[in-house]
């Protein structure tokens, strides 16, 4: 269900681009915010993923075998992705001249291995979204490193395991401000393409990996402090959703920059990221931890919620070709 409403937010604001109605008063205010997705999509990452770290570190799960790892998240990816790539290199004209452009070689070598966001001037009409997609993958191969670092002392002592695990992710959240302010402040100044790598965004990533950590807190029975404000946030769905649409709302003002695609100032970029990351995480909160049968897990789990969710990944892939 999460994964539906992300895929259909970010269809959405890529038509309010393409036809213009991001201009157009409080709709493309509305729409153009709707990047929001790809916020939602890395903290539904880190969640996912980083919790066979935390039960291995409960010593409640073996290690994750990286080579089983590995291979899941290829077979994820590469297949429907090199099917989107050779389709709109042989089908989208516009694609074709982009290709000439960057070099034919060049295309290949970069998109092949979604190194793409590594390099100025790598971008192609029909592929502009996979930027995201290479952070994900940049985010699959750091975290086995970021599991080693978290698990490797005190396994199995789940009140130490735990708090190590709050502080090395305490670490990682620091580091994704740290890269986002440095983003900001250098603006135009700095090379465009370093804002798509994972540093940028690692504190979105770290949002959803807290949310495993507080989980699986819960199943082992080892309260804190913010396993309870979590949980207290949970227990009433109205106020982590009333709050992250609250904070969406800001995010429409002109406090979060520009609607269009021109560059934004400091205080604009950092709150857009920001106010994307605390909307993320509340509106995350009343799905993992809320009651089954509450009104919100009940429309998360309709089944055309959750076939929009299954074929999230091929939206998210085919949408700009389309357009």
């Amino acid at each position: 269900g999460y994964r539906a409403i992300a895929a259909l937010m970010v269809v959405s604001t890529h038509v309010a681009f393409s036809s213009g109605l991001v201009t157009r008063g409080a709709a493309g205010a509305l729409f153009s915010r709707f990047d929001f997705g790809v916020t939602l999509f890395f903290g539904i990452s880190g969640f996912l993923l980083y919790r066979p770290w935390v039960r291995y570190g409960l010593a409640d799960n073996p290690a994750p075998r990286l080579r089983t790892y590995s291979i899941r998240r290829v077979a994820r990816v590469l297949p429907a992705y090199l099917l989107l790539l050779v389709t709109v290199a042989v089908v989208l004209p516009v694609a074709r001249t982009d290709i000439e452009n960057m070099g034919t070689a060049n295309f290949w070598a970069t998109h092949l291995t979604l190194t793409q966001i590594y390099l100025p001037d790598t971008y192609v009409r029909g592929l502009t979204q996979t930027w995201s997609l290479a952070t994900e993958v940049a985010f699959y191969t750091v975290l086995p490193i970021i599991g080693w670092w978290a698990t490797r002392r005190r396994r199995g002592d789940v009140s130490a395991t735990l708090q190590r695990q709050y502080r090395v992710l305490s670490v990682l959240f620091a580091i994704g401000v740290a890269a986002s302010i440095l983003r900001a402040v250098r603006g135009p100044a700095g090379p465009a393409f370093v804002g798509y790598w994972v540093p940028a965004y690692l504190d979105w990533f770290v949002a959803g990996m807290i949310l495993a950590v507080v989980f699986e807190a819960n199943r082992v029975g080892c309260p804190s402090r913010i396993t309870r404000i979590v949980n207290r946030l949970a227990s009433d769905p109205l106020v982590p959703i009333g709050a992250a649409i609250a904070l969406l709302v800001i995010a429409m003002t002109p406090l979060a920059g520009p609607y269009t695609l021109a560059p934004s100032g400091v205080l604009g970029m950092l709150a857009r990221h920001w106010l994307y990351l605390a909307a993320a995480f509340l509106l995350l909160v009343p799905g993992v931890f809320g009651l089954p049968g509450t009104p919100w897990r009940r429309w998360l789990e309709l089944r055309p919620m959750a076939f929009l969710g299954e074929i999230s990944y091929g939206i998210f892939l085919w949408h700009l070709l389309v357009l």
